[in-house]
């Protein structure tokens, strides 16, 4: 079997175009595996991203809830010092109302006493006058 020098230009295309399909293949196939990495690292910043929202979540629950802890405790330390301020105008109104009494009695003695020198003193001119 002779092989003419068209079936040799022929084969040498044919093993050719088969390289050249080989390579374009292993290029494809390099291709497909960095288009599968870049799928996976955009899956793994995504991940990252949403850990990262889910743990800026927390802290902001937590410090909202620190917040409300201290906007509570701030409200029973006001209502305690109200109550205080209450207790001590009780305490004030109280002294101030047994001032006042005892202010009362104080001019009623004074008064008494008054009287008491006056009728002393009238006792004692009765006295020197009957002497």
């Amino acid at each position: 079997a002779k092989v003419t020098e068209t079936q040799v230009a022929q084969r040498d295309v044919l093993e050719s175009v088969q390289r050249t399909n080989r390579s374009l293949q292993r290029r494809q196939e390099m291709l497909q595996m960095r288009v599968v990495a870049a799928k996976v690292e955009a899956k793994n910043v995504t991940v990252a991203a949403f850990e990262v929202a889910v743990a800026l979540r927390a802290e902001l629950k937590e410090s909202s809830m620190a917040a409300a802890a201290a906007e509570t405790k701030a409200a029973a330390e006001v209502r305690g010092l109200m109550d205080e301020r209450d207790s001590i105008l009780a305490q004030h109104s109280a002294l101030a109302a047994t001032s006042a009494a005892a202010l009362v009695q104080l001019q009623d003695v004074q008064t008494l006493f008054i009287d008491s020198n006056a009728r002393n003193g009238t006792l004692e001119k009765e006295k020197h006058t009957a002497l």
